[in-house]
Parts: C-alpha cells; sequence; structure tokens
C-alpha cells in the first residue's frame, strides 16, 4: 500500500488540511473530511478515497513502503570505542566479531592508525571472495571512513591509496610514515576517542552500509569520510576507481 513520502505530514487546521513538505513548505488539500481522516491514519474502512490517492500520485507525494530485506550477514573486526559503538549501532543485524570472509556478506575493519599493508591484503581477499568492505581509521586528529567497498562497482582501498600517492607532493614520505605505522611496536599510542565522536564515525559507517544493502547502488564514485575531533566536523571526499590498465 502507497503512504506519504517519509517527511510529509497530513493534517487538519482550523481553515482546512494541509500536507507539510521537507523544507517549510505546504499543500492546502481540499476532499470529503471522511476520505482525508482514513488516509491520514491509514485505515480507509468504508471511505473512499480512490480519488484521494490519485490526487496524491498526481503531486508526487506518495511512496511505497521499502522492500523488506534480510540483514546482511555482517563481519566486524577491531576493538575499542568506535568498534564497541559500531557493534551497538549494529546490534540489530548481529553482527560477528570473528568468521570467515565466505560466510558474510560485508566485513567492517575499525583500525587505529592506518594499517597500510594490511588493508591491501584485505582488499585483495575480499575483491576474490566478492565480499563488501567498509573501513575506519585514525589519522592526526580525525577519523577517516571508507569509502565502502563492493567488488566491481565501487572503489577499493587500492584505488584511495593510489589516488592519495598520485595527489600528493611527497608519495615516498606517505608510504614511509605509512611502513612505521605498520609495526605496532613503533606506531604511538592512538589518540582517545570520545562517545560522542565515535558515536558519529559509527553512524556513518552503519549508514554507508544500510543505504548500500536497501539500494543496491554503490559506485562508481566513492567518498572517504573525514571526522575531524576538535570540533567534530564532517567531509565528504570523492574518490574515483584507478583506470585499468591495458594488458
Amino acid at each position: 500500500m502507497t503512504t506519504l513520502r517519509p517527511g510529509h505530514h497530513l493534517y487538519p487546521t482550523p481553515d482546512g488540511w494541509r500536507c507539510a513538505l521537507p523544507g517549510d513548505r505546504y499543500l492546502r488539500i481540499n476532499g470529503p473530511e471522511e476520505a482525508l481522516r482514513a488516509f491520514q491514519n491509514a485505515t480507509p474502512g468504508n471511505a473512499d478515497v480512490g480519488s484521494l490517492r490519485r490526487a496524491f500520485e498526481a503531486q508526487g507525494l506518495l511512496a511505497s513502503p521499502p522492500p523488506v530485506r534480510t540483514p546482511p550477514r555482517l563481519l566486524l573486526h577491531g576493538d575499542g570505542p568506535v568498534a564497541d559503538a559500531l557493534a551497538a549501532v549494529l546490534s540489530p543485524w548481529a553482527p560477528r566479531r570473528d568468521g570467515y570472509l565466505d560466510e558474510v556478506d560485508v566485513l567492517v575493519d575499525c583500525a587505529g592508525w592506518l594499517p597500510d599493508s594490511r588493508w591491501r591484503a584485505l582488499d585483495d581477499a575480499c575483491a576474490a571472495a566478492g565480499v563488501a568492505w567498509h573501513r575506519c581509521h585514525t589519522e592526526g586528529t580525525s577519523w577517516l571512513l571508507g569509502p565502502l567497498t563492493v567488488p566491481g562497482q565501487s572503489p577499493s582501498y587500492t584505488d584511495l591509496r593510489g589516488r592519495r600517492l598520485a595527489a600528493s607532493g611527497v608519495p615516498d614520505e606517505l608510504t614511509h610514515h605509512w611502513a612505521w605505522l605498520d609495526d605496532p611496536a613503533s606506531a604511538p599510542p592512538v589518540p582517545e576517542v570520545g562517545p560522542g565522536v565515535a558515536a558519529v564515525v559509527a553512524g556513518l559507517v552503519a549508514d554507508e552500509i544500510a543505504t548500500w544493502w536497501r539500494t543496491g547502488v554503490a559506485g562508481p564514485v566513492g567518498y572517504q569520510t573525514e571526522v575531524a575531533t576538535d570540533p567534530v566536523r564532517v567531509t565528504r571526499h570523492p574518490v574515483l576507481a584507478l583506470p585499468a590498465l591495458a594488458s
């Protein structure tokens, strides 16, 4: 059954009925009181709401309910405040904390500093298994998320890495820094993450996965999201896949 689009409200006022649209827009609605109340309550009963429904459809006010999908099988790697917040946000999906790629639809890896060599290997493994994966890590005083990688559809970690190196004026310095961070014995402690920042990072990661799972749309342009922490500020950076090289 079609209903009003999300964020649209049908209600009576002292001088007639209105439909409130997002952005402080309002439509005056004329029609039989019985039909309007029946439509408002989604209980047609004996009321004739057909003409009202057709008028709403003509105005683009109606939407079909989203299809109900089985939640994705999700594997969550990592520990710390962000991983814990993400586990809480995704609890309706019952994410696993251990398992194998051939058992899941999506992998999320919550790291501290950038684990470059591990993520390069994970990128290859997820591509071979056909498993989507998302990721987040801290860099400086910010957190960087994604882009969400759906093999064959959206940019990978390898694409992001290549784009960063190509755009940098000091690519050798980047690779030296990443190699140093790869060694847990030498890398410094990760800055403390407050509950608010952890919730923002977890919410953004979860929302991107949920949107892709609901719509099936991913790429070809992905986004790496930066969450600055002092103060909290969210910025999205577009990421394109690297061009395929001729064999």
